[in-house]
């Protein structure tokens, strides 16, 4: 059974290990590179920039595509979206209660 400083120890190695990444310079040796909170928030933010672009562009491709297909079908919007089935709203007012009241 681990005692309660060899979990510690234990938590703060794997800590100290994510927050440590290596990279190969150019003379191919290794040094630690320390990955703070901000760094990666930043790291974040470029990464979801480039996602955006990169979905821009392929949202219009797949438009320009969905639009040719549609043309060349002569698909109309009701082939393309079929109405969908109507379901009753469920009321959520309560029943009035029939029990007599004393």
């Amino acid at each position: 059974m681990c005692s309660t400083g060899s979990f510690a120890k234990t938590c703060a190695d794997l800590i100290s290990q994510e927050n440590i990444r290596y990279r190969t310079s150019n003379n191919a040796q290794e040094e630690p590179v320390v990955t703070s909170y901000r760094d990666l928030l930043k790291q974040r933010e470029e990464l979801e920039a480039q996602i955006e672009a990169l979905r821009q562009g392929e949202m219009e491709a797949a438009l320009e595509q969905v639009r040719k297909i549609i043309a060349d079908f002569e698909l109309t919007p009701g082939q393309v979206f079929p109405p969908q089935k109507r379901t009753r709203a469920r009321t959520t007012e309560a029943k009035p209660s029939t029990a007599k009241v004393s």
